[in-house]
């Protein structure tokens, strides 16, 4: 066979989705030295570009990601290299794209929290219809968690029959040594405290205002802590810091490089994911890797995919959150136990069994 994939979110600076496209390109050429892959990159993602099987080929087209030269252009560029299938590994394929191919949905996050990206016309409509029409025209369509399946057959009336669930995995080259000394990163931080930890965007639905909250009360009560905020930061959240009455003890870490993570996770005594909705939540299993108990929010995919390694509370209940997350820093006993539950959930996700049972559903539109 000879497949594309659009890989043009490989950059680490796009987070979840690149991720993914990245776990499941490597998870592929570690597997298939059968099939001739094109892997499309943005310009700026040969930098990050370390694949070395002779059957992956990286091709620039470095077209934005949502754009009108995406809808006009991309599908010519395609149709010349005369693939047996193309994988998109997002949501946002060329319309006009006539082959076979074939698509992967994270969530349906712009149908419950829009935000500014769907506030334009345009743009919402471009979104609507690019989602309803690559849910109705692929020959199959991924889901990362079988929450993600149930949401693209009731809110896009998707065929159950297309809709195949392929759990993510976890690239532990990310974190090569998941006993990371955090000394010297808590000497820079002027860590005093036990740390709680997030990391993600700062969009409406990742309800870092809520966390906020959270840590407020539980300061109030006299519990000892600092509060680290990693990820792509939001004006409303920088506002809520600049009037928080511990914002002494919040450190706005912003964008965390890959190199740098592994220390701020060795950090933590409890990584808290407040979401409201949630597509996947690697961020979840990478701290369970890293041995940091976790507190998240009992919504959408993130019980599915932490499982029994974590702890849940109501999102949009402070209170709640703030008791969940102090419970775990005064128990050790609590803390060894989710530590060692997380390890066990762990088990279910794998880029490798991503890649095969991928790699099974080209198989299965390519021949039949």
């Amino acid at each position: 066979m000879r497949i594309g994939i659009d890989a043009r979110f490989w950059h680490s600076s796009n987070t979840g989705i690149g991720q993914y496209t990245k776990g499941l390109v490597k998870g592929l050429a570690a597997i298939d030295r059968k099939n001739e892959y094109v892997i499309f990159l943005r310009k700026k993602d040969l930098e990050e570009w370390d694949i070395g099987a002779p059957n992956f080929h990286p091709v620039v087209i470095d077209i934005m990601h949502y754009s009108f030269a995406e809808q006009l252009i991309m599908p010519w560029k395609l149709l010349t290299h005369r693939f047996d299938l193309v994988h998109f590994a997002n949501f946002n394929f060329p319309l006009f794209y006539p082959k076979k191919f074939t698509v992967t949905i994270h969530d349906l996050a712009y149908f419950v929290f829009p935000g500014q990206r769907l506030k334009g016309r345009l743009f919402k409509w471009g979104y609507y219809l690019t989602m309803w029409m690559g849910v109705k025209r692929a020959n199959k369509i991924i889901a990362v968690t079988k929450y993600t399946r149930d949401e693209i057959i009731r809110l896009l009336g998707g065929n159950k029959k297309k809709v195949k669930v392929i759990l993510e995995g976890i690239d532990v080259a990310r974190f090569p040594n998941p006993n990371a000394d955090p000394t010297s990163l808590a000497r820079r931080l002027n860590i005093k405290h036990p740390v709680i930890f997030y990391v993600g965007n700062w969009r409406a639905h990742k309800n870092v205002p809520t966390l906020l909250a959270a840590f407020r009360e539980l300061r109030e009560k006299g519990q000892k802590a600092q509060l680290i905020l990693g990820g792509k930061t939001s004006e409303e959240g920088l506002q809520l810091i600049q009037h928080h009455p511990f914002k002494k003890d919040i450190v706005v870490a912003g964008f965390i490089a890959n190199d740098e993570l592994p220390q701020y996770y060795a950090l933590a005594n409890v990584f808290v994911y407040p979401s409201l909705y949630e597509g996947f939540g690697l961020q979840v299993l990478e701290a369970q890797y890293m041995g940091v108990p976790v507190a998240a929010s009992k919504t959408s995919t993130l019980p599915e995919v932490a499982g029994v390694g974590a702890r849940y509370f109501n999102p949009l209940d402070a209170s709640e959150m703030a008791l969940v997350v102090s419970n775990i820093l005064r128990d050790s006993r609590l803390q060894k136990s989710l530590r060692e539950r997380g390890y066990r959930n762990l088990k279910r996700f794998s880029w490798e069994r991503c890649a095969r049972e991928t790699l099974k559903i080209f198989e299965e539109v390519v021949h039949g």
